[in-house]
């Protein structure tokens, strides 16, 4: 084979990687900007199913009916706060960690109404839930 040939074949493999480099390139993007869309819609979805009692809310309201589920949400994301929370005579003291949270006999279909005790300072001492 003369060098024309040799010329012609390095230059088609080439152009071969290359195409194939940019195909992989733009199905990466593709992949990607999906994975980013479904993602953005599975964190929307969680915030709007998963809720704490103050999102729901805004500021909890004392005598205000809320769910076990909320409750439940509540319990776990004020974990590590100042409070204690006391829900159906269980003590859930402040501090805890969220894993040693332990909502097993919780009925997360009933509706629990909300009392606050505050300390001599104005600042939230106690959060208790009774069940209705």
């Amino acid at each position: 084979m003369g060098s024309a040939t040799h010329s012609i074949l390095y230059f088609c493999t080439a152009m071969l990687l290359f195409m194939g480099a940019v195909n992989s390139g733009i199905l990466l993007l593709f992949t990607t900007r999906v994975a980013i869309d479904e993602t953005y819609v599975s964190q929307g979805q969680l915030d709007r199913n998963q809720q704490t009692i103050g999102q729901t809310f805004g500021r909890l309201a004392e005598g205000t009916l809320y769910t076990g589920a909320e409750v439940m949400m509540t319990l776990h994301a004020n974990a590590a706060e100042t409070y204690d929370i006391e829900v159906g005579g269980t003590l859930y003291a402040a501090g805890r960690s969220a894993n040693e949270t332990d909502t097993t006999g919780m009925d997360t279909t009933a509706y629990y109404q909300l009392k606050e005790i505050r300390r001599s300072d104005g600042s939230l001492g106690r959060m208790i839930f009774t069940r209705i």
